[in-house]
């Protein structure tokens, strides 16, 4: 059994236009929308990328639905371009971090945890070096439960081991699958706990 790789053009030639539809290609949008008339009503077809199925195949009552469909698509196309260029520019920039600075994560499904890092070394621009820190509880606002309350974090009282962490942002690491830690703002963070 033998295997081809599929290319870009591949996946271009296979896309569906049916005959007598108008094509256009929007370059910004990186989409080509394909206008005509099928017996259900005026259609209109996006394909987007180099995606070989469309992202949209519309029956559509009238023009100005058919229209305003077309310029939702493009749009978001445009918004999600841009978005990505200011995600790299961000990347790009330098990263706040410094040595001696408290991050917070504050995280959990049916309660909320609360975690505190030190960054303790500066490793690079795009990663740096941190130890988990105790954590005080004060107390709890009036009206509130036993189970909840504040916490702030004890500076220089290390209670785990240094780990190398990414720079996600100017301001934030990656300290876990889904658990991100992000520069303290000095206030005390909310947390709760149950059993």
């Amino acid at each position: 059994m033998s295997y081809r790789l599929i290319t870009k053009q591949d996946r271009l030639a296979a896309r569906y236009v049916p005959e007598g539809f108008e094509r256009f290609e929007h370059a910004e949008a990186q989409a080509l929308v394909c206008l005509g008339e099928s017996r259900q009503g005026l259609r209109v077809i996006v394909y987007t990328g180099t995606a070989a199925k469309p992202c949209a195949n519309y029956v559509c009552r009238n023009e100005w639905t058919r229209l305003g469909a077309v310029l939702r698509i493009v749009a978001g196309r445009i918004a999600s371009a841009e978005a990505k260029r200011q995600h790299k520019e961000t990347l790009k920039a330098p990263h706040k971090l410094t040595l001696g600075q408290i991050l917070v994560s504050s995280w959990g499904y049916d309660q909320t945890n609360v975690d505190y890092y030190q960054v303790t070394r500066v490793v690079s621009g795009r990663s740096v070096e941190v130890r988990p820190i105790k954590l005080h509880h004060t107390q709890g606002r009036d009206g509130m439960s036993d189970m909840s309350g504040y916490v702030i974090p004890c500076p220089d009282e290390f209670i785990g081991t240094e780990t190398s962490r990414h720079i996600v942002t100017r301001d934030s690491i990656k300290v876990g699958y889904h658990q991100y830690a992000r520069l303290w703002d000095g206030r005390p963070n909310y947390c709760s706990w149950y059993a």
